[in-house]
């Protein structure tokens, strides 16, 4: 790939082009929200007369948005992990399946890719909800690890289709057992992809906005619906704050 980017910069200057519009892409809602987190003023506004840091310290010292955030951050903690050891388990499961075990397999861990959140959120109260788990961080985290199961699968699935197969066959024709393949030789050769993997679930389920609608009404807020609510009712500029917030980690994220 390197020679063929020496041989046509044309190419590699296509490939920066692409990166830079991409990049641009994601900057350009952090430029248009980021005026409005600085506004002194106490109503959400673009106009601004007085900058100040105060909204970004009201999501660390005002209990109404402390509260959603730790709980957003234990949540996304508490999704990641889990989500990138049951995807990678599964994963590992359909690697060594046979081909029509392997796409039933994908099908499975793929379907709540391809239904809306709505539907989701709403099958989940009218479930979970006569059992008094609404408003619950247990029910937080479930749904959560739900949503994030395709993107933990798919990334654990890349990574042991990539070397995986090669080095647990040289693993085991040297005299290991599967066990210690498996700790020795496969996880720390998919230590990339188990990070990405971990950081994207917990990045998605902290900015989560559609289900934590349905099934959190006043304990477990989070804080995409903190921010859903202080839309609908005050306008707090602090709105503007949580979304440069989100808005930059995944930017983060993506470089």
């Amino acid at each position: 790939m390197k020679k063929l980017l020496l041989k046509k910069p044309s190419l590699l200057f296509i490939i920066i082009l692409v990166a830079c519009g991409v990049l641009g892409f994601l900057l350009i809602p952090l430029a248009i929200v980021l005026p409005s987190s600085l506004s002194a003023g106490s109503i959400l506004s673009f106009s601004i007369k007085k900058l100040t840091l105060s909204h970004y310290a009201a999501l660390l010292l005002d209990a109404q948005w402390r509260g959603p955030l730790i709980w957003s951050i234990y949540a996304a903690i508490s999704v990641g992990f889990l989500t990138t050891i049951i995807g990678f388990c599964s994963a590992y499961y359909a690697f060594r399946a046979i081909a029509k075990m392997r796409s039933f397999l994908n099908i499975i861990h793929l379907i709540p890719a391809f239904i809306p959140p709505i539907v989701v959120g709403l099958s989940l109260r009218q479930l979970y909800g006569q059992y008094g788990l609404i408003d619950t961080l247990f029910l937080l985290i479930l749904c959560h690890s739900l949503l994030c199961l395709p993107i933990a699968y798919m990334l654990a699935l890349w990574g042991l289709s990539s070397e995986g197969a090669n080095q647990e066959r040289i693993a085991m024709q040297l005299g290991a057992n599967r066990w210690y393949t498996l700790i020795r030789v496969i996880i720390p050769s998919m230590r990339i992809p188990l990070i990405v993997s971990t950081a994207l679930c917990g990045l998605t389920s902290f900015d989560e906005s559609v289900v934590v609608l349905f099934i959190s009404d006043w304990r477990a807020r989070t804080l995409p619906r903190q921010m859903f609510d202080s839309l609908r009712y005050d306008l707090s500029p602090t709105v503007a704050a949580a979304a440069v917030l989100t808005m930059t980690a995944w930017t983060i994220l993506c470089i």
